[in-house]
């Protein structure tokens, strides 16, 4: 999911915003940037108040979001 949404712009060449999402310690970067106990993350998917909605051009589906959720919530292990 992240491959096909959010590495075309937040990659090892191009980090939009100052996020890279190429590769597991990358991702685990980003998904511990929390604001208010939310991984910025979630709140950017979830396109939630006082975050940048992402992707910015649509928006996933609730499925893929919740797989993200689900990820995080159990220790976002390397799987």
């Amino acid at each position: 999911m992240l491959v096909n949404s959010c590495t075309g712009c937040h990659n090892n060449s191009v980090s939009s915003g100052g996020i890279n999402l190429s590769g597991y310690n990358n991702v685990l970067a980003t998904v511990q940037l929390q604001r208010n106990g939310i991984p910025v993350i979630m709140g950017s998917v979830k396109r939630l108040q006082g975050y940048t909605a992402m992707p910015p051009s649509y928006t996933l589906n609730e499925c893929n979001v919740a797989i993200l959720q689900h990820w995080i919530d159990q220790g976002a292990n390397n799987n």
